[in-house]
């Protein structure tokens, strides 16, 4: 009995886990893992503010000249954007997690933006704007196939009807 208003409990109602963690036990482990990749992206973008805050102190200290307050100021506004993007993309991973349908669109764009960043940069490697004098290494090249392979595979998990049932729940 309910000692407020002295109904019966059954024991079916006693034994319902709460909503959230009935919600938080059934994510998808690929949504798991493109929400992981954010976090990777958003504690890289963390240690790279952090970096270029350490460096705008030893640009102070080691070239007092004109030169060294350019740096600073320059250092100093990637920092900030840095540390703004770190924020955005923690807020993504999270927002992924919770399933937010915003979040979940913030990430398609992104993913479709570095998709079309990789095609643009391939498509201008062919066939070039203007005389290009500097090469493209491997490196280069594996790193453009692992974003295209990373975002393609991102955005097929993101719509399939699975995930998109778990966002519109």
């Amino acid at each position: 009995m309910c000692e407020e208003d002295w109904t019966p409990l059954t024991d079916a109602y006693l034994n319902d886990p709460p909503p959230n963690l009935e919600i938080a036990n059934h994510i998808p482990k690929s949504l798991l893992i493109v929400s992981s990749l954010f976090l990777i992206q958003s504690i890289l973008y963390f240690i790279a503010g952090t970096l270029l805050v350490v460096s705008i102190f030893l640009l102070l200290f080691a070239q007092p000249g004109q030169l060294g307050f350019i740096l600073t100021i320059f250092n100093g506004v990637t920092a900030i954007v840095t540390t703004f993007l770190g924020i955005f993309f923690l807020k993504l991973s999270r927002g992924l997690r919770d399933g937010s349908r915003g979040w979940r669109t913030c990430a398609l764009v992104y993913h479709w933006f570095c998709l079309f960043l990789v095609t643009f940069g391939t498509i201008n490697y062919f066939f070039p704007m203007v005389h290009r004098t500097h090469s493209t290494t491997t490196s280069n090249w594996m790193e453009g196939g692992l974003v295209f392979l990373i975002s393609a595979w991102s955005i097929y998990v993101l719509t399939r009807r699975k995930i998109k049932d778990y966002f519109t729940r």
